[in-house]
């Protein structure tokens, strides 16, 4: 078993100081944590009828760090601890920048990112950022393709529904290149275990609920699942 550290209501135990949480970070990192996992929002609304996984009090008063950047700050204070997220809405980024940022911050902290990705709930959030809610899984399956295909080859041509360029190349690649692992913070329904086994490395259960997924000619005790406790005392209880 590996440890992982979620940020979501640190800042409680810094008196709301949030450039406090890298010392967090930076000690848990000397302490041999394995893991440190950022939250997102970009923007939110006050009416949270769509949430699905109970009460969500408070959240439009939530602060939420942008997370690339918030473990690009971790990245400079740490050595060993690996970059995750529980998780960042990739949706709402462009694909070809999201594989930028994502491709830089695997460079700068030496092959330590292992991302998590997830489509959000909120359709408010998505019209705010120009984004159709509806679309969001099709954005997500091309976002990870994308991601892939610039993070392990130069001139690459990708044809899709929402995304298509010709003879394209971003480099710097990633330490850990296509490999770079790319977890899915979705629920447990058929559709959504396809894309875990195509696409990629881990799930992140959302809320309550376990299963064995099983697709793709991958045997179930081959995937991984990350898992996080609720701590007791401190806002980040509650998940959001």
């Amino acid at each position: 078993m590996k440890l992982s550290l979620g940020l979501l209501g640190m800042e409680a135990l810094t008196g709301g100081d949030f450039a406090a949480l890298r010392d967090l970070v930076a000690l848990a990192d000397k302490k041999g944590v394995d893991q440190v996992s950022a939250v997102d929002h970009v923007i939110m609304g006050e009416a949270h009828d769509e949430y699905p996984y109970g009460p969500f009090r408070g959240a439009s008063r939530t602060p939420f760090l942008e997370p690339l950047v918030e473990l690009a700050t971790y990245a400079a204070a740490t050595t060993n601890i690996r970059l995750s997220s529980g998780v960042v809405i990739s949706p709402l980024r462009p694909a070809v920048t999201l594989a930028k940022q994502l491709a830089t911050l695997d460079v700068l902290s030496r092959g330590r990112v292992e991302i998590g990705f997830g489509v959000g709930w909120q359709s408010a959030e998505y019209a705010a950022c120009g984004v159709e809610f509806e679309s969001r899984f099709s954005i997500l399956e091309e976002q990870i393709r994308v991601c892939r295909a610039l993070w392990g080859g130069t001139n690459v041509s990708f044809r899709g529904q929402h995304v298509a360029f010709d003879n394209m190349t971003a480099m710097p690649h990633p330490v850990q290149g296509a490999k770079l692992p790319i977890w899915l913070g979705v629920a447990l329904k058929r559709r959504n275990i396809e894309r875990i086994a195509e696409l990629c490395d881990g799930w992140l259960p959302m809320e309550r609920g376990s299963g064995q997924a099983q697709a793709a000619d991958r045997r179930p005790e081959a995937g991984v699942r990350r898992t996080r406790p609720r701590p007791r005392g401190a806002s980040g209880a509650r998940r959001l």
